[in-house]
């Protein structure tokens, strides 16, 4: 078994940002699967493709990260503001990678379009909650009493952090 040590969500623009496990609760990538295509105009590759994306972001998560020459911007407001992740990049203790592309599907024709598939919500406890899936929705996935419930999320958020 290997042991996640990072992971970073890559965007549309090619933006992106890492997360630490311990500021990660629930967490499921499945229907991972391989697939050739083309992945830009020169390139024809095989990709990993995976079919639910399945994140809770704990609310110590949300911390400013640097873009090129823009200012600073937390990374829920990326989040909340953009439906365009593309890929999930995951490091192992070994350092070793595995790159994942998300399931997406365009909002309309064109650079830029949101990502249809992508569902974020923000708890009222300040938590952040991603869903990537052709058919399921934040719903779902997370049970919303739960999610907004300030004791069972002190102690899932104590559980993952020890």
């Amino acid at each position: 078994m290997k042991t996640v040590k990072e992971i970073k969500i890559i965007f549309e623009n090619c933006e992106s940002f890492t997360l630490q496990p311990e500021d990660v609760g629930q967490f499921q990538l499945s229907g991972i699967t391989p697939m050739i295509q083309r992945i830009g105009c020169n390139c024809v590759a095989e990709i990993q493709l995976v079919k639910h994306v399945e994140m809770e972001l704990f609310k110590e998560a949300n911390m400013y990260y640097h873009f090129w020459d823009e200012e600073p911007r937390k990374k829920f407001d990326r989040l909340m503001n953009w439906n365009d992740i593309t890929g999930i990049t995951l490091t192992y203790d070994d350092d070793s990678k595995l790159e994942l592309y998300v399931s997406y599907k365009d909002a309309y024709d064109g650079l830029g379009a949101d990502n249809l598939n992508q569902h974020v919500y923000e708890s009222s406890l300040g938590n952040l909650y991603i869903v990537v899936d052709e058919t399921k929705t934040i719903e779902d996935c997370f049970q919303m009493s739960l999610i907004e419930n300030e004791d069972e999320m002190s102690f899932m958020r104590d559980m993952v952090r020890e």
